[in-house]
């Protein structure tokens, strides 16, 4: 939405005096896998929410068509990941989170600063979440590019971005959904897979508009992506575990 909390505050302001929709490119949200282990969260198929841990590793930067990250003004590669894995770590939460504790590096394999990171994040009711993201693992990497795995007290969702999602409960896993395999040879708007989220978005947000209810995905989620991002690199800065909501002078 922004690249620090208080450009986010005069944007959602701008947008109230005026009476107009804001949103944000959360698209996360929108993926079909996502959305289906949102749903059997929020419908008890894993009884109550107790842990969650979202990665995003690859060996290797892999966004090199996105020559600003490496700009710090422009907010750097935490910023640009970060921002959505703390979105939907909250979204599936369902709650605000009361505190965060993180390391931010460059090992120097990747040419973008803020390239690795892990964060510890904490919720209301016991809720504790992870996260963690890297451009430099060594090939063959780790496991997906994206994952997100949600805990509860009677089973295990393990949601991919992009192939097969699973939930575990009992003695078994069972698949729940099947986004695709995303083809990373075509360039992203060329790809059947990894447009099918975004184009949800817009049609959610034409359809907001039309009902006159708040999109999916309302300012105030970006407002909070941007803060987490800001109260984790406050945190690997100075060494503290810092409290939420973090003001936005705070941050420096």
């Amino acid at each position: 939405l922004a690249l620090d909390t208080a450009e986010a505050d005069a944007m959602i302001d701008a947008a109230r005096s005026n009476g107009v929709d804001l949103s944000v490119i959360l698209t996360m949200r929108f993926d079909t896998n996502m959305q289906a282990g949102l749903r059997l969260l929020r419908d008890g198929a894993i009884g109550d929410l107790r842990m969650m841990r979202v990665s995003g590793l690859t060996p290797g930067y892999d966004m090199g068509h996105k020559t600003w990250i490496a700009e710090p003004e422009h907010g750097g590669a935490l910023l640009d990941w970060g921002s959505h894995a703390f979105d939907l770590l909250r979204h599936f939460a369902g709650r605000d989170p009361l505190h965060l504790a993180a390391e931010v590096t460059n090992y120097g394999v990747a040419p973008v600063g803020e390239s690795s990171a892990m964060a510890q994040i904490a919720y209301p009711n016991d809720v504790m979440a992870q996260l963690w993201m890297s451009y430099e693992l060594p090939a063959p990497g780790l496991d997906s590019p994206f994952k997100l795995w949600v805990v509860g007290s009677k089973g295990i969702l393990e949601l991919q971005r992009f192939g097969k999602s699973r939930l575990g409960r009992g003695d078994r896993w069972e698949v729940i959904s099947d986004d695709g395999e995303a083809d990373w040879t075509l360039e992203r708007r060329h790809d059947p897979v990894r447009v099918q989220a975004p184009a949800r978005q817009i049609q959610d947000w034409a359809d907001a508009i039309r009902a006159g209810r708040p999109s999916s995905a309302p300012a105030d989620a970006g407002r909070w992506a941007v803060m987490q991002v800001e109260a984790a690199l406050l945190s690997a800065r100075t060494g503290r575990t810092v409290a939420l909501p973090l003001p936005s002078v705070a941050a420096g």
